[in-house]
């Protein structure tokens, strides 16, 4: 997305120039002013038919503002998608950015036209990719369902923290949501533990640890071959390989014992590990245990999982929300301490 039109103009005449062509209604403020060594380019709505007195000045190639769009994302996609007044009001205003690919949830009156809003949306987020969200996740390895609307798709970087995750945004899960989950891992002192990510996806909350935390040793386990893949690149793209080991197998098949923290930030059937996880720690090994779980049901929940699937071995240090997960349950997460 870039402006009508654009003007170069000497930078000691940028003053005289931007009020003229604000109070003509001529200066497209959805986009930034762009300095080009001694010359700035002023994005315009059109060519102004004249300029004030002393300001010289010529056009500019517009394109210089890709990517340089700051104005709301629905607004623009509104105007570029040229849709009726009843489906521009289904339009979305949210929507989730990993690295370069952009994640929609469409109104199904949409659907038809996924190509044109992934296409303006793309354009205004600067995005190289747009993906349409077609349904929960599948499968035991969560994979998204979803599907490319827009751009070519594929590998893309996704900057957090001072983190580097790599992933297809469209074959590998990873939640936006869960942002300050991640942080409070990086916050986490560390300082010369061994740790297991029982889960580890793509290093979603053990990489901030090994970038931030200074542990000495982290193996993390991950059994999808695709995810694997993408661990195995985000761990050379954040230069921990000397700390960090992955490994592409079931976590029960880990041979660790007396670990000092252990990461199963996993949803579904969580707890059927939890005894794997107990053999491989020891007395004050920390679990960072995560479960859906329904709302209402946390101090049930906690109590089942302490009492009955950890048989009375850890305490409970901590039990927090990590983000809302349907309409019925939230993303839960247990710190418990081993007692023995």
């Amino acid at each position: 997305m870039v402006p009508s039109a654009a003007l170069l103009v000497a930078a000691g005449e940028r003053k005289s120039a931007m009020q003229y062509l604000i109070g003509a209604g001529l200066l497209d403020q959805r986009f930034r002013v762009v300095a080009r060594g001694g010359d700035v380019v002023i994005p315009l709505k059109e060519m102004p038919a004249e300029l004030p007195e002393g300001v010289e000045a010529r056009q500019a190639d517009a394109g210089i503002f890709e990517g340089r769009y700051s104005g709301d994302p629905y607004a623009a996609a509104v105007m570029e998608t040229g849709l009726d007044e009843p489906l521009r009001k289904l339009l979305p205003k949210k929507w989730e950015m990993v690295g370069r690919s952009l994640i929609l949830k469409l109104d199904p009156g949409l659907l038809e036209h996924a190509f044109e809003i992934g296409r303006a949306y793309a354009a205004a987020l600067n995005a190289e990719s747009a993906y349409v969200v077609l349904g929960r996740m599948r499968g035991k390895y969560r994979k998204p369902s979803m599907r490319l609307v827009y751009g070519k798709g594929g590998e893309t970087v996704h900057r957090e923290n001072g983190v580097d995750y790599v992933l297809d945004a469209a074959s590998v899960m990873f939640s936006s949501s869960n942002h300050d989950e991640r942080i409070r891992m990086s916050t986490m002192d560390c300082t010369g533990e061994t740790i297991v990510d029982m889960f580890a996806g793509i290093g979603h909350l053990s990489m901030p640890i090994a970038v931030h935390g200074s542990p000495a040793r982290i193996i993390a386990s991950e059994a999808d071959t695709d995810t694997f893949m993408y661990l195995k690149k985000t761990m050379e793209a954040n230069s921990v390989s000397s700390i960090y080991t992955a490994v592409n197998a079931d976590n029960r098949e880990l041979d660790v014992a007396d670990c000092d923290r252990i990461i199963m930030g996993y949803l579904e059937g969580t707890r059927d590990y939890l005894q794997k996880a107990l053999s491989m720690g020891r007395k004050g090994t920390v679990i960072h245990f995560h479960e859906e779980v329904r709302h209402g049901m946390e101090e049930e929940w906690r109590r089942l999982i302490v009492d009955r699937y950890c048989c009375g071995r850890v305490r409970a240090v901590s039990m927090r929300k990590v983000k809302g997960y349907s309409a019925l349950s939230d993303h839960m997460a247990l710190d418990l301490e081993v007692l023995d």
